[in-house]
């Protein structure tokens, strides 16, 4: 998501059951979809304090790499997980942090991913 550095985020839309989230910027949208390895699915499950975002200019963002045992444990107790796993970003601005978190379901042997599928702000710069 470093897409998303030095944008104001203006709003937020999360479509196609999770899949898809969708960031309106002072400068256009940013797109990510996320995308389960064979034999497994990703959603974009929990958008947490969108207030740190909400009008503020990203700053940075961090992969996040660790969740604590009761975050988990919550997790896995919303689903009938085979093998459940936990990724996310964390965006930061002035303002304070927002927690995107993705999830992936599998049988243990696969991951799944986030990716940008469309970046309108690239699309204006390379325009001017």
């Amino acid at each position: 998501m470093k897409e998303l550095v030095g944008r104001k985020i203006l709003s937020y839309k999360l479509e196609n059951e999770g899949d898809e989230l969708t960031f309106f910027t002072d400068k256009g949208k940013i797109v990510y979809n996320t995308y389960g390895d064979c034999c497994s699915v990703s959603w974009f499950s929990d958008v947490y304090n969108f207030d740190a975002l909400l009008g503020q200019v990203v700053n940075e963002v961090v992969e996040r790499q660790k969740w604590s045992d009761e975050e988990t444990k919550k997790a896995e107790a919303q689903g009938n997980y085979d093998v459940l796993s936990l990724y996310g970003y964390l965006i930061k601005t002035d303002k304070g942090t927002c927690d995107i978190e993705f999830r992936n379901d599998s049988n243990g042997y696969y991951g799944g991913s986030c990716e940008c599928v469309k970046d309108e702000t690239k699309e204006e710069n390379a325009s001017n």
